[in-house]
């Protein structure tokens, strides 16, 4: 390492040092103190530093702190059906996220499939490398320049569509879910706590509903989980939450009391009731003080 033959070919040719990326293998040195050097006396050059093969069976978070990469490269082992897979969604999403606060890039390598490349960049992906646009191959003249810019400005299109479409599900399905849970309040703000297990049963049953509780102005929990009767993912890490519960930590009960907005939604998260992707949406009673909670299916 750092024996300058980098520096010295770059400058044979004339190439700024700025143009030029060094990849670092995620797992291809045990030797931390002499990666650190190399990276450090490149870096000083002026070269851009790119860790390779981060998400491949050997990953390790540590690398990232150990080279602070100007580029995060994900393996193709990541991207691999990430279209199919919520948890390969989110680790890229994390990902992006920290990407995002150190500096870095993020580049998908490997896209193969026009679904791959859409879920890339929907979750903020930068570059796309992969099958899907070209393979690699020496440019001889403008044909394969023509038939890439093609390839790009049709998934561009496709993209656009895409987006459309989904902000408006997430509109209808967000007007939905507050319909219910304005209904739900409503009928419940009339009733007395000892009426209520009947109607919470009754909505339960909805298909979009997962499960639904009231707390009281403490977060504590006053009735009983009411879930839907489909077949829950239950055992000893996931189940219901019993009353008695207190949940003045969550974010559905905390800030919807520290505002003075009548409804909540949380972000989507994996329910402790049954292990499922949901959300979920609170809304103050009218006549008594509670707070109705209710967990919907968020796939």
């Amino acid at each position: 390492m750092g024996s300058g033959h980098i520096v010295n070919f770059v400058k044979y040719y004339g190439i700024n040092p700025k143009n030029v990326v060094i990849e670092i293998i995620e797992s291809d040195t045990d030797d931390i103190l002499a990666l650190q050097r190399f990276i450090e006396l490149y870096r000083g050059f002026g070269f851009l530093i790119a860790l390779d093969d981060v998400g491949a069976g050997c990953s390790n978070l540590d690398r990232i702190i150990i080279t602070k990469p100007d580029i995060i490269k994900f393996d193709r082992a990541l991207i691999s059906g990430i279209h199919n897979f919520f948890y390969k969604q989110e680790i890229c999403r994390a990902l992006i996220n920290l990407s995002r606060k150190i500096g870095a890039l993020v580049v998908a390598e490997g896209v193969e499939e026009e679904r791959e490349v859409i879920t890339c960049l929907d979750l903020g992906v930068d570059i796309l490398q992969g099958y899907y646009f070209m393979k690699p191959m020496t440019i001889t003249d403008d044909r394969n320049l023509r038939i890439l810019n093609q390839r790009i400005e049709g998934i561009v299109e496709k993209f656009k569509s895409y987006k459309l479409k989904k902000i408006d599900f997430e509109r209808n399905r967000r007007i939905y879910f507050e319909q219910l849970l304005e209904d739900a309040r409503n009928d419940l703000s009339a009733l007395k706590a000892e009426e209520m297990n009947a109607l919470l049963s009754k909505v339960a049953e909805c298909p979009s509903v997962e499960c639904i509780y009231v707390l009281d102005n403490a977060g504590i929990q006053v009735s009983e989980t009411v879930c839907n009767q489909r077949e829950l993912n239950r055992n000893a890490i996931f189940y219901p939450a019993k009353r008695g519960t207190d949940h003045s930590l969550r974010d559905f009960y905390y800030l919807l009391s520290s505002n003075e907005q009548e409804f909540y939604f949380s972000d989507p998260y994996i329910s402790m009731a049954s292990g499922s992707l949901t959300i979920t949406g609170s809304a103050r009673m009218q006549n008594q003080p509670l707070i109705l909670c209710i967990d919907f299916i968020y796939d």
